[in-house]
């Protein structure tokens, strides 16, 4: 018996794109406190409140608006900010889960989460924290989690990270497969 697996890479339309699985753990109704982010080379590209249950988000970013065409990397960077002050009788607690991160067309260290390195932490205030964790992971054993502690009041305009900076693989060195074509295998350079 004998097994051998072929990775294969479904691609979205775009040569160059995010994904990633989140989450946060609130699920009540306040709104303008916190807000989940996603920063590509420093712009904003995406961002939630995160009042409401939406449980796992499957995000899907195209890269091309933040990338040049000449540039050999990305910095992808998850960011749970505090948009206001907040009390704790407003929001106790709160975490943003990060997992499954992928970049088709980079080559992404630790997207899956399960190794404890690859990704830097960085806060702009001492209650935050971030760390790799075993709770809410969407796939594996671990996920990325930046959190606010229970019951401590956040500051307004604070917020904690988790970035990286990504090699970028040149187009021409990407491999098309053509699935219709006759033979085993069958591809297309693009």
């Amino acid at each position: 018996y004998d097994e051998r697996l072929m990775p294969v890479e479904i691609y979205p339309e775009d040569t160059y794109a995010l994904t990633a699985k989140l989450m946060d753990s609130y699920r009540g109704g306040e709104t303008g406190k916190y807000e989940k982010r996603i920063l590509i080379n420093g712009q904003l590209a995406w961002s939630d409140d995160v009042a409401g249950d939406e449980n796992w988000q499957h995000i899907n970013i195209s890269l091309e608006n933040y990338i040049d065409p000449s540039d050999t990397e990305v910095d992808i960077k998850f960011v749970l900010h505090a948009l206001s002050d907040v009390a704790t009788d407003e929001v106790v607690e709160i975490r943003f889960t990060i997992d499954d991160v992928h970049v088709f067309g980079g080559m992404a260290g630790n997207g899956t989460m399960e190794a404890e390195s690859g990704w830097r932490y960085q806060e702009t205030h001492g209650l935050w924290s971030g760390r790799f964790s075993t709770i809410d992971k969407f796939s594996g054993y671990r996920s990325f989690q930046l959190s606010h502690p229970y019951n401590k009041p956040a500051e307004g305009g604070t917020q904690a990270s988790v970035s990286q900076t990504i090699p970028l693989v040149p187009p021409t060195r990407i491999l098309e497969l053509d699935f219709d074509a006759s033979g085993i295998w069958a591809h297309k350079d693009r």
